[in-house]
C-alpha cells in the first residue's frame, strides 16, 4: 500500500480487521517513508494490530521531493507506540527475515509510493517474471 499518513492507515487498519476476521494471520509491516513525513500518525492505527513493525529506507528517492526516514527514525516511533520494531537494510532483507515464519503470515508493504514502487519494480524484474 502507498497509504502514508493517518486518512490513509485508518482506512488500512479497518481492510487489516475484515481481512484478519476471514482469515486470522499474524500481521508484519514493513514500512519506509520519507522524511517530510512524521511517521506516528501513519503507524498509531496500524501498530496495534501488528505483530512486528520492520522499518526500512527506501532505495531510490531520486525522484521524490525528499530524502527518506532512517529505519532507526521509523523503528523509534513505532516502538514510542508500544510496537515490537526492528530495523532492516531495506525491503529485500526484511522479506527474507519474514520468509523465514513457521506458519502463514500476512505482510503488508507501505508508508511510501517510492517504497511500493520499488518492490513492484523489483518483483517485475524477478527471476519468476512471466514464470
Amino acid at each position: 500500500d502507498g497509504g502514508h499518513n493517518r486518512a490513509a492507515a485508518l482506512a488500512i487498519a479497518e481492510a487489516l480487521r475484515r481481512r484478519n476476521r476471514e482469515r486470522p494471520l499474524p500481521l508484519h509491516l514493513i514500512v519506509g517513508m520519507l522524511a517530510s513525513r512524521d511517521p506516528r500518525p501513519y503507524l498509531e492505527p496500524l501498530a496495534p494490530l501488528a505483530e512486528t513493525i520492520i522499518a526500512v529506507p527506501i532505495p531510490d528517492t531520486s525522484r521524490a521531493y525528499a530524502a527518506s526516514h532512517t529505519a532507526a527514525v521509523i523503528a523509534e516511533a513505532a516502538r514510542s507506540l508500544g510496537a515490537r520494531a526492528s530495523e532492516a537494510d531495506g525491503f529485500e532483507a526484511a522479506l527474507a527475515t519474514l520468509a523465514l515464519a513457521p506458519t502463514p503470515i500476512r505482510v503488508l508493504i507501505g508508508g511510501s509510493l517510492h517504497l511500493v514502487g520499488a518492490v513492484l519494480e523489483a518483483e517485475s524484474s524477478g527471476p519468476n517474471n512471466g514464470d
